[in-house]
Parts: structure tokens; C-alpha cells; sequence
């Protein structure tokens, strides 16, 4: 009998992502309705941007690789964070005049990429990679230094 598949995230991860996905559900709802404050709109959207975003990603390259241990590089989140900011707080400001560029809109981004690096980019407990990379190869030290030969 096939063992059922691991979710791609589960426990304070997904736990997180579904509050965080809540959340700004909420918010817009609230935010049409006139009832939420305008301060609280302004940033919340912004700090909930990335853990949104980046979960996707995460879980669109678990599902592709099919190795729920897979975590997103630093790099990939870090590209994300330079984009969101520049895009929405340095390009689209100057193309619009009903978009205003506000640094503490950036701190949001920051905030919202540190809680996704500290507890939602881990690795699902008790799995393996998915495939082998070639760091993971182990070379027997009596194959060291042996030509496998030539095709």
C-alpha cells in the first residue's frame, strides 16, 4: 500500500501562511467596508506581501521537485525583497501620481521577508530532498582518485 504524500507544509508553517492568508482577506474585507484603520491597511498589505509570495513559490518548487525538504535560497527571497521594494516604493511612484513612495512601507517588506526566512522556509520534518544533487553524492575512498573510463 502507497504511502499517503507529505503535505508541502505543514505545522507552524502552514499554520502561519493560512493565519497570514486569513488575515489579509480580513483586512481587505474590512478595508471595503470603511471599518479598519487607514494606518493599519497601509502597512499590513505590505508586511503580508512577501510570506504570501514566497510561500507560493515555495510550495509551487516542493511540488515541482517533489522534495518537501527543499527550503527557497536566500538569494531567491532576497531578489524578491529588492523587487517588491523597488518596484512599488522607486518605479511605480514615478509613474503614477496616486502611488506614493514611504519607507516604512520597505520596513514592512523587510518585517514580512524575516518571518518568512525564521519559520515558514523550513523543511518538512521527517523528509528527504527528492532528488539527489551532486553535493549529496558520497565517494567511497577506495574509488578516489580511479578513472571510471573512457566513452
Amino acid at each position: 500500500m502507497k504511502t499517503p504524500a507529505k503535505l508541502p507544509l505543514s505545522g507552524l508553517p502552514l499554520t502561519l501562511f493560512l493565519g497570514l492568508g486569513g488575515a489579509f482577506v480580513c483586512l481587505k474585507v474590512w478595508e471595503g467596508l470603511g471599518v479598519m484603520p487607514r494606518l493599519i491597511t497601509s502597512y499590513a498589505d505590505d508586511f503580508l506581501c512577501l510570506p504570501l509570495v514566497l510561500t507560493g513559490v515555495l510550495l509551487a518548487h516542493r511540488l515541482a521537485s517533489g522534495g518537501q525538504a527543499r527550503t527557497l535560497p536566500l538569494s531567491h527571497g532576497l531578489a524578491a525583497l529588492a523587487a517588491f521594494s523597488l518596484y512599488f516604493e522607486g518605479i511605480l511612484p514615478r509613474l503614477s501620481s496616486r502611488v506614493t513612495a514611504d519607507p516604512w512601507d520597505v520596513a514592512m517588506y523587510v518585517l514580512g521577508f524575516l518571518v518568512f526566512q525564521a519559520v515558514i522556509n523550513r523543511a518538512v520534518a521527517g523528509t528527504s530532498p527528492g532528488f539527489i544533487m551532486a553535493d549529496d553524492l558520497q565517494i567511497p575512498p577506495s574509488a578516489k582518485g580511479k578513472s571510471i573510463g573512457h566513452v
